[in-house]
């Protein structure tokens, strides 16, 4: 039985910026960065990163950030997704 994941109720307090990038010769990665608007600060955050080839979902994968983010601070990342991945979502699973 699998289980559901569901976004963290701290999510609304971050802004989450990212966009599909390609270069020749190399797979396809998403980057971005994920920013506290909140003054409670989060020393982790993980993010659920789901990729789809057109409209099925090919794979899940789990991202953490160890960051000490406070109020206005930004974190980044990047995610290595393959040649056949056509868009993702990515949210915030968990804040600590």
């Amino acid at each position: 039985m699998a289980s559901c994941i569901k976004e963290d109720p701290r999510a609304s307090d971050f802004e989450i910026v990212y966009e599909m990038k390609d270069a020749r010769w190399k797979s396809q990665w998403v980057e971005g960065y994920v920013k506290n608007y909140s003054t409670t600060p989060a020393t982790k955050i993980r993010l659920q990163v789901k990729m789809y080839e057109g409209l099925v979902h090919q794979e899940t994968r789990y991202e953490k950030i160890k960051e000490s983010l406070f109020m206005g601070d930004s974190a980044k990342f990047c995610v290595t997704v393959g040649d056949t991945i056509s868009s993702v979502d990515i949210i915030i699973v968990k804040v600590e």
